[in-house]
This record gives structure tokens, sequence and C-alpha cells, in this order.
């Protein structure tokens, strides 16, 4: 039931697609690699630190359209602050070493 409007729009596509001059589909870049400037790893790791808190506040079962906009905010920025203590106590830690440390000397 759900494959004969998909395959009548497929037809419907190309024979619409046949139909453009060559002109105009030489325009169309189909080939190559799409270049990003990468990025997404933190929004993943966001999103499952919110499903961490939500699980752990105990609404899990719970839709999302009853989440108020007060536990939203107040959700992430609980998540924002334990990532910075999680990230930025080892980066101090880190950091007081290596300016502490002395240069060697040749």
């Amino acid at each position: 039931m759900i494959g004969v409007p998909i395959a009548i729009a497929g037809v419907i596509g190309w024979r619409w697609w046949k139909k453009i001059p060559r002109e105009e589909w030489r325009g169309y870049r189909f080939s190559g690699r799409k270049r990003t400037s990468g990025g997404g790893g933190a929004s993943l790791l966001f999103f499952v630190a919110f499903c961490i808190k939500v699980f752990v506040d105990g609404k899990w079962n719970v839709p999302i359209a009853t989440f108020t906009l007060d536990y939203v905010v107040g959700s992430i920025i609980t998540i924002l602050v334990l990532g910075l203590i999680i990230v930025g106590i080892p980066a101090t830690i880190g950091l007081t070493w290596w300016i502490s440390r002395e240069p060697k000397k040749p």
C-alpha cells in the first residue's frame, strides 16, 4: 500500500527529469564529495547526556510534550555545568602540571 504511491512518485519524478533541457541538466552536480567543516560530536554527547538526565529524573516514560520549559532549561544548564566540571577539572590539573614543570636543560 505504501509502495504504490512511492512508485508513482518515482515515475513522475523520472519523467520530469527527462523533460529538463540538457543545458540546465549539466548545471546540476551530483558527483564529488560533500565538503563540510565537520563537527556534530558535541550535539551527540549533549543528546546522550540529556537522555541520561531524563532517565535519572524518572521521566523516561513520560511524553516529551509534557516537559515544561523550566525543566528543559534547567536540564540544559545542569548538563552544561556538569560537562564543564567533568572536562574542566582534568584540564585544570593538566594545565597546572604543564605550567609548573621545569624545562629540561640541553
